[in-house]
């Protein structure tokens, strides 16, 4: 099997290329060069792992030999994949039985795997990029938590439900986070302008890898629980039955990741007769068949389905592509319906009080959109992306009751996060990150400046340039004599002290003095540097840990408190930090680790 590039068919690859080079250089995406045909004759009677592998065989053997794809696929899907009866003819299929507790689980098992088939000899020389709207970040994490390839997910912050940010933060070690000031379109966008940037990764001697549903080491496996769930139903009913109905998939989509593998699933040769593709207020699908084929994406809203939040969804190429570009073909078999927020809050409603049986979000817009289209004679299957209890408080609010976690949720919350706050909307920091390899903290006495740096020069040989202890140096005294003698003076020393400092090519980690968000051009020196990290430590903490500040030399108007210092100075930290760290939760180690990671 070849792999070939939505925008040139003449551009092929071999699986691992596709795999590791996850997007193709001309734009486009990575789709099998012909659809293979899966025999489903006695699909009845094949278990869950031998359906799984029969699909990987076809696409990825003999790239894979199949003994290795059999353990692959017993290692990733040991979970269950029930199909619920909710009525006569609708029926929900719960792909969160996974340790995420979302339908990304399957995708994301699968591709770490495989990842680590190719990459065993060689991961530190990769890097996992993953832009998430929620459920995607958490599954990788998970993932390749087992694993050694270092890992950066970026997700939009506040955007995404608690629980699932407390899954995306809070394994440490090889993954790292960034929750960024922007939207998951933001996110995306800064993880293909870095797939795209030869010039960083060959600067980095690293490549690149994405983990979104563009690769398609997570698309095709997917496609697993559409044969598993077509295997229920033929259990369910005799071929007479099946005869005179028609097999109807809601599937709740986002990136159109999961409508992109049930698309695949029927062109290889499962007998699915009509595809809802249910979005929320973001409804770039329903406005393109709605007007018989222009695409006009769209900025991204905010809504209780977050994971959906998606203006343009980059797994829509593969499918236009798959249709030949054929508005009138792609009718045919999928329609597309919007469903806004009070709708989905009163779907979670309705079926909790008709069927005593909990949707999340996204399952709830799924569920409506069938609901709008289908009639009673139909086979009718939701897919339900996402256990109900990692949006409690939004299905909490739409049924007027309390819940309580199942234990494997509270085990999360339990956690420390492990993230970086991302200060912009474009890929400009982590490029200057990586360029310049240089970071300089910022934050107030007692944030732990210094032992941080200390720690990062002890446990890792980064290049330590203390500031204060520049000036201690060169004056010989001790740094509150020095602020004392020269009085407002200081700060000029201070800025003299800094600007001397140049680009290195070394890893190194500046720990400058407190005060230096006073001066712009001291500021803007910094930021030429490197990136500026404000480590951000809450009052109470700093209170707690200066005892002594008028024996360290901070520099404080009479009569002030430490508290006076830190409410004056934080919108400063505030105007020019470029990445910022709660280390209130963090001890110095964490912190320290946090940052080495990036």
């Amino acid at each position: 099997m070849k792999w070939v590039s939505t925008a040139d068919k003449t551009n092929k690859v071999n699986l691992q290329h596709a795999i590791l080079y996850g997007l193709p250089n001309d734009g486009g995406l990575w789709i099998p060069q012909y659809i293979p045909t899966i025999d489903i004759e006695k699909i009845d009677t094949l278990t869950n792992l031998e359906i799984c592998l029969s699909i990987l065989k076809s696409f990825f053997s003999p790239d894979i030999d199949e003994t290795q794809l059999k353990e692959i696929v017993d290692n990733a899907i040991n979970f269950d994949i029930p199909l619920h009866q909710l009525n006569s003819n609708t029926y929900i299929l719960e792909l969160f039985h996974g340790p995420t507790m979302a339908f990304k689980d399957f995708g994301a098992r699968i591709m770490a795997l495989l990842f680590q088939h190719f990459l065993n000899k060689k991961p530190k020389n990769y890097k996992i990029l993953v832009a998430t709207s929620g459920d995607t970040g958490s599954a990788v994490a998970n993932a390749f938590s087992n694993t050694h390839i270092p890992v950066l997910i970026f997700y939009p912050n506040n955007k995404i439900s608690e629980f699932q940010q407390q899954q995306i933060t809070t394994y440490g070690k090889n993954i790292s986070s960034m929750a960024l000031d922007g939207s998951f379109d933001d996110c995306q966008a800064i993880v293909k302008s870095l797939l795209n940037n030869d010039r960083l990764q060959q600067q980095l001697n690293i490549r690149f890898i994405t983990a979104n549903s563009i690769n398609i080491s997570r698309l095709i496996p997917q496609m697993f629980y559409y044969y598993i769930s077509y295997a229920k139903i033929v259990r369910l009913y005799t071929k007479q039955q099946l005869s005179t109905k028609n097999i109807i998939y809601s599937i709740p989509s986002g990136n159109m990741g999961n409508a992109t593998a049930c698309l695949l699933s029927i062109l290889s040769g499962l007998s699915i007769d009509k595809m809802i593709v249910a979005t929320n207020s973001n409804d770039t699908i329903p406005r393109f068949i709605q007007s018989n084929g222009l695409y006009q994406s769209m900025k991204s809203i905010p809504t209780i389905s977050n994971a959906m939040d998606v203006g343009n969804p980059s797994n829509f190429q593969r499918m236009w592509s798959l249709f030949h570009f054929n508005i009138e073909d792609l009718k045919k078999l999928i329609t597309s319906i919007s469903v806004s927020d009070p709708q989905t809050q009163k779907t979670i409603n309705q079926v909790y009080g008709t069927y005593n049986y909990l949707l999340d979000p996204h399952t709830a817009v799924g569920y409506q959109a069938l609901e709008n289209f289908t009639n009673s004679n139909d086979i009718r299957v939701v897919v339900s992306t996402a256990s109900p209890y990692k949006f409690k408080d939004i299905v909490e609010q739409s049924i007027n009751k309390k819940l309580t976690y199942p234990p494997q949720c509270i085990s999360y919350f339990n956690k420390k996060q492990f993230k970086l706050n991302y200060h912009s909307n474009t890929s400009n920091l982590i490029e200057k990150l990586w360029s310049t390899n240089t970071i300089i903290l910022i934050g107030m006495p007692g944030s732990g400046k210094s032992t941080i740096a200390k720690y990062l020069q002890t446990q890792y040989q980064w290049n330590l340039i203390e500031t204060d202890q520049m000036i201690i140096d060169k004056y010989n005294k001790k740094l509150v004599d020095i602020v004392n003698h020269f009085g407002d003076r200081f700060m000029e020393i201070e800025k003299e002290t800094i600007l001397t400092l140049t680009p290195t090519n070394r890893k190194t980690i500046i720990s400058p003095g407190g005060s230096v968000v006073y001066n712009k051009d001291i500021m803007e020196h910094l930021k030429s540097l490197g990136i500026i990290i404000h480590l951000d430590t809450n009052s109470i903490d700093i209170e707690q840990r200066v005892d002594n500040y008028l024996e360290r030399g901070i520099v404080m108007k009479p009569g002030d408190t430490i508290y006076d210092l830190y409410r004056e100075r934080l919108p400063l930290y505030h105007q020019y930090r470029e990445l910022s760290i709660d280390n209130s939760i963090l001890n110095i180690e964490e912190t320290a680790n946090t940052i080495n990671n990036l």
